[in-house]
């Protein structure tokens, strides 16, 4: 089941989001795009562990008004946590 999927049947589209989920981080946005177009979604933040998944998803949030405001390292797990925000 997508975020959108889950956005419509319960009627509700999310403010925030925190996203950790090993890798399958691509899929799941990917699964959003009616809750990027809805505009309601204020901030993410999304751990990553791969450079290719950080700059597509980075891509797509820019394109919704989604920018990166921080990206913090995660000792001793080599993971990244990417903060997106919207202004306004």
């Amino acid at each position: 089941m997508t975020l959108d999927e889950v956005a419509r049947i319960t009627g509700r589209f999310p403010h925030y989001l925190k996203m950790d989920i090993d890798g399958g981080e691509i899929p799941a946005v990917n699964g959003m795009n009616a809750i990027l177009e809805a505009g309601t979604l204020r901030s993410a933040l999304v751990e990553m562990n791969f450079a290719e998944a950080s700059l597509l998803i980075t891509e797509k949030f820019k394109q919704y008004g989604l920018d990166l405001v921080q990206k913090v390292h995660l000792l001793p797990s080599g993971c990244w946590n990417y903060i997106y925000k919207r202004d306004g």
